[in-house]
């Protein structure tokens, strides 16, 4: 009976783990891929943020106006309604700041609400502008 040679230890071994050529090539592929999904979820962010921003927006013109004929105040009234005012109007989280209200999610800065004729501005738009309409969604 005749036995074959014994193989090198080198050969017998099964090779594992990758090469660096391929760790290189699977890097390279996520870096590509990061530079394609990145500036869209950048953008859905964006885009989120001033939903969130004219939905704000909306309910603050809302409340306004409620208490505005709730309180019989002159729709031509040049006096400020304030935070103190709304938030009877406004159901809000427990982190908003008793007197200014909630952070615009844009900028962090607080919303201008402004007298009775005037619709509630956000500091993520042109000031004058009208602020439902100065987010492009």
């Amino acid at each position: 009976m005749q036995t074959q040679p014994k193989l090198k230890t080198r050969q017998r071994r099964r090779q594992s783990g990758f090469t660096l050529v391929e760790i290189m090539i699977v890097v390279l592929i996520i870096g590509v891929l990061l530079n394609i999904a990145a500036p869209a979820f950048i953008g859905a962010r964006d885009k989120g943020q001033a939903r969130a921003c004219v939905k704000n927006l909306t309910n603050i013109m809302t409340a306004k106006e409620i208490y505005v004929m709730e309180n019989k105040v002159p729709a031509s009234s040049t006096a400020d309604v304030t935070w103190t005012n709304l938030k009877g109007y406004i159901h809000s989280g427990g982190n908003v700041d008793p007197t200014y209200g909630p952070p615009c999610p844009t900028k962090g800065q607080y919303y201008t609400i402004g007298p009775p004729p005037n619709l509630p501005l956000c500091p993520y738009g042109a000031s004058g502008a009208n602020p439902l309409a100065i987010h492009q969604l």
